[in-house]
């Protein structure tokens, strides 16, 4: 936008707006009466807030806002959409294996039944889990932040090892969809993807005193590493490992568990971004309107620059450590079925 004019009025300066989109009158102190005007040239000049830039902020700024509401909106739906997605699975091989009524109803008692038990300890799971979660700030006030995360611990750590133990023992229950084992690259392609999925725990936040409660815990907004990429990357990663064992296993029941645990995320990003919204207010909107909740978007639209070297921590190394023992552990875990009596 430009300026056409510069005048004097009683020795003070005058622009006025071409357009009239901005109007800007100067008056003197200690003038009266009617403004005497005296022109002294031409020149052009550029005004540097405009009323169009204005808008264009705010419906710049209510985009981003519409944005994460969306993401919050997608989160749930897909939380719902994996649940009715673990109940039918069982159900449609069933179906497709069955010849009557009869035997579909002996299949769903027999071969499928175990497929609702694991589904039922992970949306047991998932509903303690959030529920907890959402509790916290009320808990805390109660019993303290290092009491709450120990009762948090002794609750989550049990029932998730338990889930575990049962997949484990029940992952060639149901129906073989297909078998990749034998297909030249597959291994490797399963173990790298394994490997990195487990690299999305975001190690570089992650403060194992905190958790054991031997140090006081405290809010961290994290902006860096992979956070520009995703700010629930705890839940992407469990996507990939998902994909990555429903491959190799092929049967029914790792789809069931997927639907299960990807339930229990989505809904916990969802149940994460209400929750610090409504505790950190403008502060967590600002945030998550410069972040994303899928992964590259805010890198791709520009909202995020990644830098290497934020990915360069030592917890980094602690993270290959644990992935290189659990390797090594992998066939002591596949005999849980021995071990344990699911």
């Amino acid at each position: 936008m430009e300026l056409e004019k510069d005048r004097i009025v009683h020795g003070c300066s005058v622009c006025f707006v071409s357009g009239g989109a901005v109007s800007l009158r100067l008056g003197c102190k200690g003038s009266s009466g009617p403004s005497r005007r005296f022109a002294v040239g031409r020149r052009r000049c550029r005004v540097q807030l405009s009323a169009e830039t204005v808008r264009d902020e705010h419906r710049d700024t209510a985009s981003r806002t519409k944005k994460w509401k969306d993401e919050g909106d997608f989160a749930l739906k897909a939380a719902f959409a994996n649940v009715a997605a673990g109940l039918l699975i069982p159900a449609l091989a069933a179906a497709y294996q069955a010849g009557s009524l009869e035997e579909f109803q002996t299949l769903m008692s027999n071969r499928y039944v175990s497929h609702y038990e694991l589904l039922a300890l992970l949306l047991g799971f998932g509903a303690a889990h959030s529920g907890l979660a959402s509790l916290r700030a009320t808990v805390t006030e109660v019993i303290g932040e290092r009491l709450y995360r120990l009762g948090f611990a002794f609750v989550s750590i049990p029932w998730a090892v338990l889930n575990i133990g049962y997949f484990i023992a029940h992952r060639y229950d149901g129906m073989q969809l297909w078998r990749i084992q034998g297909i030249p690259g597959a291994s490797e392609a399963v173990w790298i993807s394994a490997a990195l999925s487990f690299f999305l725990l975001y190690p570089a936040t992650f403060n194992l005193l905190e958790i054991a409660a031997v140090q006081k815990p405290t809010f961290r907004i994290y902006e860096t590493g992979i956070m520009r990429i995703t700010r629930h990357p705890q839940l992407w990663g469990q996507v990939l490992w998902c994909i990555c064992h429903s491959a190799w296993i092929g049967t029914t029941m790792p789809l069931v568990a997927s639907a299960g645990l990807l339930a229990h995320h989505f809904l916990g990003a969802w149940n994460g971004d209400r929750r610090l919204r409504l505790k950190y207010g403008n502060e967590w909107e600002k945030y998550a309107e410069r972040t994303s909740l899928i992964p590259f978007e805010a890198v791709l639209d520009g909202r995020q620059k990644l830098d290497i070297r934020e990915f360069m921590k030592p917890a980094y190394i602690g993270v290959t450590a644990f992935i290189v023992g659990l390797s090594k552990a992998h066939p002591i875990m596949l005999r849980a079925k021995e071990i344990i009596p699911f």
